[in-house]
C-alpha cells in the first residue's frame, strides 16, 4: 500500500501479525457482533482468516507505534474498506479521518469510489462516515454498504 504522509504510514499486518490484528479486530467489533449474531470465539477466528487475507491487512503507525487497522481491497470501481478499526487509546483525536484522507487522496486521483460496510445499529461509526460524506448505496441485513465518491 502506497500511503503515507509525515504522521501516518502503512506497513502489512498479515503473517505473523495476524494474532494481534485479530486482537484489534475482537475488541472494537466483539459487540457489534455479539449483538447481531452472537460471538464464538472459534467462529470469528475462522471467519477473520477468511475475510481478511493478510494481503488486506494493514498497520497505521504514527511515530512508529500502531494506531489502527485496516483492511482493504479492491472493488468494483475502486476499493472496499472492510475494516478501519483505531485502537481505543487513539481514538478522539482525528486520526480516522487523517487516515481516511490519506486513503481517499490516492483513490479518487485514480478515479475510483472508496466502499465500505458498518453495522447499521453503530450509530457512532454511522455518523464518522456521513461526517466524511459516505452515503448509504445499500442495506445488507445489519449492514450499510456506503460509498464514498467526492475528496473528502
Amino acid at each position: 500500500m502506497g500511503y503515507h504522509d509525515s504522521s501516518v504510514s502503512f506497513a502489512s499486518a498479515g503473517g505473523q501479525d495476524w494474532d494481534a490484528a485479530f486482537a484489534v479486530y475482537r475488541e472494537a467489533l466483539f459487540d457489534d457482533i455479539e449483538r447481531n449474531f452472537g460471538w464464538d470465539e472459534n467462529d470469528q477466528r475462522q471467519r477473520f482468516m477468511e475475510s481478511y487475507p493478510a494481503s488486506s491487512l494493514f498497520w497505521c503507525l504514527r511515530r512508529g507505534r500502531k494506531v489502527a487497522l485496516l483492511s482493504m481491497r479492491p472493488w468494483e470501481d475502486g476499493a472496499h474498506l472492510h475494516l478501519l478499526l483505531v485502537l481505543p487509546a487513539f481514538q478522539g483525536y482525528g486520526l480516522g479521518q487523517q487516515i481516511l484522507r490519506q486513503i481517499c487522496s490516492e483513490m479518487f486521483a485514480k478515479g475510483g469510489s472508496l466502499f465500505m460496510s458498518c453495522f447499521r445499529d453503530n450509530p457512532r461509526v454511522v455518523k464518522f462516515w456521513r461526517r466524511m460524506g459516505a452515503r448509504v448505496v445499500d442495506e445488507d441485513g445489519p449492514f450499510f454498504l456506503m460509498k464514498l465518491k467526492a475528496e473528502v
